[in-house]
């Protein structure tokens, strides 16, 4: 994956906060990206542990 920060004035596209800072931009980006990664493995959850728990094998090796 790959993104592109702006690191330059244009009077067209204003930024959302109204500034030109990449590197506060970067830092927010990542933080969505592991809030998404942490809900996606958090709606995976609870269905994998309801499968392990009626003893269907194929769920239980993917928590080892």
């Amino acid at each position: 994956m790959a993104y592109v920060l702006r690191c330059f004035e244009d009077s067209e596209h204003r930024h959302v906060e109204g500034r030109i800072d990449p590197l506060a931009d970067a830092d927010t980006v990542e933080t969505e990206l592991m809030l998404a990664d942490l809900e996606s493995l958090e709606r995976r959850r609870d269905p994998l542990a309801k499968k392990a728990q009626t003893g269907d094998k194929e769920p239980r090796s993917r928590w080892r």
